[in-house]
């Protein structure tokens, strides 16, 4: 089968009919720069994937038309492109897709990401694979220590995520590997002049760019790319570019009114791929930013009732992809390097071979010690401060729904406890991090309980891996209990009020690496309070309120703004240091 006929079967296939595929391979075989606004999770992966395997190269790195054409499909050529990611995750999806793609020529990618050995990695990139995937810090460590390693062969260089790889921190590996690109270009390309500055007149012709858009605000999304004021911001960012031809995927999520339309996607796209002019034969760019879907109208109420052993409200949300990234990055610890605030639980003592670790903390903007009790035992104690990311989420989620605590309040029996938390700011203050590995947790291992009065307003957020939730519930009016199944996938939240009723966890078979991580969030009460008679006055009206009330969670906007404040503020207290 020649090589056009296996590449047209793969976008034949229905695997690879997303429409940013179809809308963005058609321009990228014929070589054109394109800047494709598209939905999140909507295939743009493949949209820059696939043309790397079968684009024929139509420049050298002078830019200028080589001899010979080539492209990996016809040559599988070892060491052919590196894709940068800022998440590991992020990275082994890349990875599997380019293998997926590239599976006629058995093409071979190597993962190489923070938080696992770098020996065993090392290894897999002796073998020259086609395709590197890998998080820029990584990358920068086997540039550095990997003997042998170099990008002297790499004619693709991908950035996914390209505005958050920017927005991390990464900016001193990117520079390394930039350099590193630059020390293998011939001296003509080094020497090149360089181009106008971003937005300059000369720069706007330069690219003969493809606009693909659809999804909300798209339109909007373009005349603002155009005219924000942070694309003079850019200009600093991006430094000088070089002279290049080549192919430019863009996949965007379509912006909704959160702030982030200001992103400039026009002028991030040319000079991000300006950036890297000259240095490989094509840039691939690919940003994610993520779409804020429009709000559908509704009649229903936010949440649902039920009863149980006292009123229970529940509602569901999602947090962002960048959102629940950006808390992950906290947790990304190798097995031997678990803080010390984290201590091993058994809950399923049948099952010697599951693993269970919690921390627990408080999410306050204090960096001081707290007191409060035990989830568990419900005995006195003291919480240190959570990892700031954390805590800037959680004071986050209580300026964005404080109109909602204060309401909360006020519903409450005047004097209760239950009042004076929520009056003091207390809600989602306790926090609770938990860590599942090793054998599964199936339906007949459920250790059904009841949360502690801390839990009158609860909410869960699941990070990572995969659990189900199990409560034991009845509709208004019913005298029949039924179990209810609440799946429980990264980024989905629930919030509720388990004090109320009978609930469990059952969960997946996981390794270290897949290991499943989730949040609890509770009202920060202390032993006292929770051995009250009193505590839970006031507990219906919560329930009422989630079943009906919408909560909003926080944008990653919203918590890098607490993020950068706390920051501040613990830098003008240095005598106060972070406990993990």
């Amino acid at each position: 089968m020649s090589g056009g006929t296996r590449t047209s079967s793969a976008v034949a296939s229905p695997r690879w009919r997303r429409r940013i595929q179809q809308e963005a391979i058609p321009w990228a075989l014929q070589g054109r720069d394109i800047i494709g606004l598209a939905e999140t999770g909507s295939g743009k992966t493949g949209a820059f994937a696939l043309p790397i395997v079968q684009i024929r190269s139509r420049f050298d790195r002078d830019g200028q038309p080589p001899d010979t054409a080539e492209r990996l499909l016809d040559d599988p050529q070892r060491f052919y492109a590196v894709c940068l990611a800022p998440t590991r995750e992020l990275c082994v999806q890349i990875g599997e897709q380019f293998e997926a793609i590239g599976s006629t020529i058995k093409l071979q990618t190597a993962t190489v990401v923070g938080g696992l050995a770098m020996v065993d990695q090392a290894m897999a990139l002796a073998k020259r694979p086609h395709v590197v995937v890998a998080t820029p810090g990584r990358l920068v460590d086997h540039l550095e220590n990997t003997k042998g390693f170099h990008l002297k062969t790499i004619k693709y260089l991908v950035m996914d995520e390209a505005d958050r790889l920017l927005s991390m921190d990464f900016d001193e590996a990117l520079d390394k590997i930039l350099e590193a690109l630059r020390s293998s270009c011939p001296a003509s390309v080094r020497a090149l002049k360089t181009p106008p500055a971003l937005g300059g007149s000369n720069g706007d012709h330069f690219w003969h760019r493809v606009w693909l858009g659809w999804g909300s605000n798209v339109e909007n999304t373009k005349q603002q790319a155009h005219s924000s004021p942070r694309a003079f911001g850019l200009r600093r960012a991006f430094g000088p570019g070089r002279a290049f031809r080549g192919t430019c995927v863009t996949g965007a999520g379509v912006c909704g009114a959160t702030g982030l339309l200001g992103m400039a996607l026009a002028t991030f796209a040319l000079g991000i791929s300006r950036r890297f002019r000259g240095l490989v034969s094509r840039s691939v760019l690919a940003l994610d930013i993520p779409s804020v879907a429009p709000q559908e109208a509704s009649s229903g109420p936010p949440g649902r009732l039920f009863h149980a052993h006292g009123p229970v409200g529940l509602q569901s949300l999602h947090l962002s992809k960048d959102l629940l990234d950006f808390l992950l990055e906290d947790f990304r610890w190798p097995q031997e390097e678990v803080p010390p605030h984290f201590h091993p639980c058994v809950d399923h003592p049948d099952l010697p071979k599951h693993f269970y670790l919690e921390g627990y903390f408080h999410s306050m903007p204090s960096t001081a010690e707290l007191a409060s009790a035990n989830p568990r035992s419900g005995h006195a104690c003291t919480l240190p401060p959570a990892p700031r990311r954390l805590r800037a989420f959680a004071e986050a989620l209580r300026r964005g729904n404080a109109a909602r605590l204060r309401e909360l309040a006020e519903g409450c029996p005047e004097g209760s406890l239950l009042q004076a938390a929520l009056r003091d700011g207390r809600a989602f203050g306790n926090v609770a991090v938990q860590i599942h590995w090793g054998e599964a947790v199936g339906p007949n291992d459920v250790q059904w309980h009841i949360d502690a009065p801390n839990s009158a307003l609860h909410m869960a957020v699941s990070l990572h891996g995969r659990r189900t939730l199990h409560l034991r519930l009845r509709d208004p009016f019913d005298l029949s209990e039924k179990v209810v199944d609440e799946p429980q996938r990264p980024g989905d939240v629930y919030l509720g009020n388990p004090v109320a009723y009978e609930h469990g966890l059952q969960y997946d078979a996981a390794t270290w690496e897949s290991r499943i991580v989730a949040l609890q969030l509770r009202l920060l009460l202390r032993e006292e309070e929770l051995r009250d008679p009193a505590c839970l006055e006031g507990l219906e009206v919560i329930a009422r309120a989630v079943a009906t009330q919408p909560f909003q969670l926080p944008s990653l906007d919203d918590v890098r703004q607490v993020y950068s404040s706390l920051s501040q503020s613990e830098k003008n207290h240095p005598s106060e240091t972070e406990t993990l």
